[in-house]
């Protein structure tokens, strides 16, 4: 038990803490999580479980979707984007399709990738501008 609050507060901390670049990398890295343990369920013949993970990934999906600035010409894209995961993600449930599990976890992780090299180019950029602002 002490454990799990220790975890619970860490989790919540790094939410709080986490910048709106690092926050979309904790919904990626969430959506994954979700998605092996439909897997994993799945291979255990645990078909509800299945179903509560497949449905919380859909659900960090949403939070994607809702956190996609339109005024930003990529987020129309991205939103097209998580509509098909989405889909794909009520198909894989209603069907008990890992193959469509399958395809949305490579598809998320590879999202989740460039993310980190957005990430990781935003902060060499930051950096370089704060040392040409220094001189």
């Amino acid at each position: 038990m002490m454990q799990t609050n220790g975890y619970a507060k860490y989790r919540e901390q790094s939410v709080m803490t986490a910048g709106p670049g690092g926050l979309v990398l904790l919904l990626y890295d969430g959506c994954i999580k979700q998605l092996k343990l439909a897997k994993i369920a799945d291979s255990e013949a645990q078909k509800t479980r299945v179903s509560s993970h497949l449905i919380k990934a859909q659900e960090i999906i949403s939070e994607l979707v809702n956190g996609l600035n339109f005024e930003i010409s990529l987020s129309q894209q991205l939103y097209t984007l998580y509509e098909y995961l989405s889909y794909e993600l009520v198909q894989a449930n209603l069907k008990q399709d890992m193959a469509r599990v399958d395809t949305v976890l490579d598809m998320v992780s590879d999202l989740r990738q460039t993310w980190v090299q957005v990430i990781q180019e935003a902060r060499q950029l930051e950096q370089t501008a704060d040392a040409v602002m220094a001189r």
